[in-house]
């Protein structure tokens, strides 16, 4: 569970080779660090808040992983070896939305 919510790892795709990256800054945590090992390899993300407020990303899979991560913004996409790096931002309201419910 925490790799999935607090991460944002979801893997419940694999089947279809497919992952989905949507982290959740939550409101108190300064970072979050983790690793979710796949068939395919390994699944590294981090995140953390920097000084300006800004919530830095990174995250790094194998080649050939389809995957979306809709919440990072600024992506920057390369490859190194066998491997995907991607790097870029969260926004800050991220925060506090992805609690919200309506009654």
């Amino acid at each position: 569970m925490l790799s999935k919510e607090l991460l944002g790892i979801d893997v419940s795709h694999m089947g279809e080779n497919r992952v989905v990256l949507q982290p959740f800054a939550a409101q108190g945590i300064d970072w979050a660090e983790g690793v979710v090992p796949t068939k395919r390899g390994e699944i590294r993300v981090r995140w953390g808040r920097q000084s300006n407020g800004e919530i830095s990303y990174q995250a790094e899979l194998p080649k050939g992983i389809f995957w979306s991560a809709a919440s990072v913004a600024s992506a920057t996409v390369s490859e190194n070896g066998d491997s995907v790096r991607i790097t870029g931002t969260l926004p800050a309201m991220n925060a506090e939305a992805a609690w919200t419910t309506t009654v």
